[in-house]
């Protein structure tokens, strides 16, 4: 147990620490940690090879068949929207726009390398990287795509929308799967993308805490959407040449998550969200939680008091071993290993995805993340304990209210780390009566929950309507540089 002299907060961070034996705590945290973190790799590591040598045929002859880009899989996509008359049932891109085989790589694009701004440029664009603080100290960094030669006039057409990315992922998530990619759809699309990373990332940073201070890890996802959703829409306003005062932020998963409790109607952070955002896409929305958060390595953490959870997963980074990993390991090996890690992990499939581009997109992830925002995902009281990123799911109080933005939401059938159904269904029967903004639901019955990233077919059937819904909410009275084809 913890030291009595060592306080905790309501949130489980400690506000007391100066006490020796408090110190002493620590230090053992580290050193029980590492060990812990290195055997629980490496058993999932083993459940891994395991299940990837036993994986049934048929899906064996399923991923052949992704190979050879095949689209037997794929059926015609299922909208819905509660707002019938603002946005109908447009079928955007036929399924079978590919031909029988992708064509290898060149030997640019094959090249693995842990740079961004390689693989941006390959696409034509360059890459600015800013420094965004946070109110309590946090650098984060802000990329910005931008297109060589394009006149200020041009530029300053482009309306800004913010990527922001999921749990261990960082916004190179959307710059992964070559000219498919979201963030260069976007681009192409007409629009000045910016792609947003959450605190401590790749280079952790603070003004005040280093990387081994307890305050450099004192935060969860509350902190996440009070402060760093609001630091990176505030500088984008500041800094795009648009001179626009909304933005429209995509988000994936944990950035879906931490937005809406930004938006919330007793988020102190709501009204000045809602006077930023011209709209809200959420891909893969993280709000109650899918039946894998009950899996054996994932579930037992919520039986674990908090500080024996700090003994086995420490005080300060998350499972740290693995961007110790990141930096020995060759590219084309940390990849491999991290796709049959992650695989077993979290159920994906990648059947859908375009198999040239799986290393590099494996190459960006994890980042740092703390351990405390781990344990409020998965550990007792948090995500997966309540099943709800609320505190509560009752149907007599709403969550949002008229100030919410127009939401946009893309809901794969096939998700087994969050439940975007539910969602859906307490849009429809209880935030309904205090949202007064349009709410979009694009369905996509054989999805997962990182196919809405790199699925193959990915920008027709998320980039196209996401570039509709946008330019459904844009400011009237300026002449948008918006593609007004959703085909391209």
């Amino acid at each position: 147990m913890l030291p009595k002299s060592t306080a905790v907060s309501d949130a489980g961070l400690h506000t007391g620490r100066n006490h020796p034996l408090h110190y002493l705590y620590v230090v053992l945290c580290y050193v029980t940690s590492a060990v812990f973190g290195l055997l629980y790799l490496s058993s999932i590591m083993v459940c891994a090879l395991v299940s990837s040598v036993n994986k049934p045929k048929s899906s064996a002859k399923l991923e052949q068949s992704n190979r050879t880009g095949s689209s037997s899989r794929w059926r015609p996509r299922l909208r819905r929207s509660f707002d019938t008359e603002e946005h109908s049932n447009t079928d955007y891109r036929s399924t079978d726009f590919m031909g029988p085989e992708f064509p290898a790589l060149d030997e640019k694009q094959s090249i693995l390398r842990f740079d961004l701004r390689y693989y941006v440029q390959l696409q034509g664009y360059d890459l600015e990287e800013h420094t965004v603080i946070t109110k309590d100290g946090f650098h984060i960094v802000l990329q910005h795509i931008v297109v060589p030669g394009e006149s200020h006039a041009a530029a300053s057409r482009r309306f800004p929308v913010l990527l922001l990315h999921g749990l261990l992922q960082s916004a190179a998530a959307y710059c992964t799967s070559g000219n498919d990619s979201l963030a260069f759809y976007l681009v192409a699309a007409g629009y000045d993308v910016w792609l947003g990373n959450n605190r401590c990332g790749f280079r952790p940073s603070h003004e005040d805490f280093g990387r081994l201070s307890l305050g450099m890890w004192a935060w969860r996802i509350q902190e996440m959407g009070h402060y760093d959703v609001q630091a990176l829409l505030d500088y984008v306003v500041l800094k795009a040449l648009a001179k626009t005062p909304k933005v429209a932020l995509v988000a994936h998963s944990q950035g879906t998550a931490q937005t809406f409790l930004a938006l919330a109607a007793e988020s102190p952070t709501l009204v000045t969200l809602s006077d930023r955002l011209a709209c809200f896409v959420a891909l893969s929305p993280a709000v109650y939680t899918g039946p894998l958060v009950r899996s054996w390595f994932l579930g037992f953490i919520r039986h674990l008091s908090l500080s024996t959870y700090r003994l086995l997963f420490g005080h300060h980074a998350y499972m740290a071993i693995m961007m110790y990993m990141h930096s020995i390991f060759p590219a084309k090996l940390y990849s491999r290993l991290g796709y049959l890690m992650f695989r077993y992990m979290f159920g994906w499939t990648d059947a859908l995805w375009d198999q040239r581009y799986r290393d590099r997109q494996l190459l960006f992830s994890p980042v740092y993340v703390s351990a405390e925002l781990m344990f409020w995902w998965l550990g007792h009281g948090g995500f997966a304990d309540r099943g709800c990123l609320f505190h509560h799911d009752r149907a007599d109080t709403p969550w949002f209210d008229a100030q919410f933005p127009p939401l946009q939401m893309f809901v794969p059938g096939e998700d087994n780390l969050v439940d975007p159904q539910r969602l859906v269904e307490r849009l429809r029967t209880v935030e309904s009566t205090a949202m007064r903004n349009p709410v979009d639901v694009v369905n996509l019955p054989e999805y997962a929950h990182l196919d809405v990233l790199w699925a193959k077919d990915a920008v027709y059937r998320v980039g196209a309507p996401m570039n509709h819904f946008i330019k459904s909410v844009l400011p009237q009275g300026r002449d948008w540089l918006v593609n007004d084809d959703d085909s391209e």
